[in-house]
């Protein structure tokens, strides 16, 4: 079984981890989905988990990119540690993970790595919030929405209101 996976997005292939992607429940979704239709179909073990494609048509390519770079992120400071201490298996880390995140997601505070990979235009964070809407990764809707609520915080009404008919014209094109 391999490690990694294939997005196709905009007819690029993007590779991801494939632990680390779980962290999409829309994604684990299919992956198990693909696994259970190939486990029943096969007598023998002669299914190539390694060739799963998943294909993305409403995500773009570089917006993809960067949600795929949060997860591995993600993965690498809670789901390996996990796996590796035993304490979860490999296909449960996202699901404990997850549980573990929704418990204290209003307390903790926005990381400094988070904060830093976030920073960009109000345009890009919107995109990036419609994606991990989308692909059902709460932990980074979380994380976008603090760096939103700080991006407004101590901004008029009216510099609220234009920041988002901003970031709804660029998304519509």
């Amino acid at each position: 079984m391999s490690d990694t996976i294939t997005l196709s997005i905009d007819g690029k292939d993007l590779p991801v981890n494939k632990d680390a992607i779980k962290l999409s429940v829309y994604i684990r979704n299919l992956i198990e989905n693909v696994a259970g239709k190939e486990n029943e179909s096969d007598d023998e073990d002669t299914h190539d988990s390694e060739n799963i494609v998943i294909k993305i048509d409403t995500i773009d390519y570089n917006i993809m990119k960067k949600v795929a770079e949060w997860c591995e992120h993600y993965f690498s400071i809670h789901g390996q540690e996990s796996i590796e201490s035993g304490s979860v298996s490999g296909n449960k880390w996202s699901e404990d993970i997850l549980k573990e995140h929704r418990a204290k997601a209003y307390d903790t505070p926005l990381d400094n790595w988070d904060r830093e990979f976030l920073n960009g235009t109000i345009e890009d964070l919107s995109k990036i919030i419609a994606a991990s809407d989308f692909l059902n990764i709460q932990p980074l809707l979380s994380s976008c929405c603090k760096v939103v609520a700080q991006y407004f915080k101590g901004k008029s009404p009216h510099e609220v209101i234009e920041a988002f008919a901003k970031a709804s014209s660029t998304s519509e094109n």
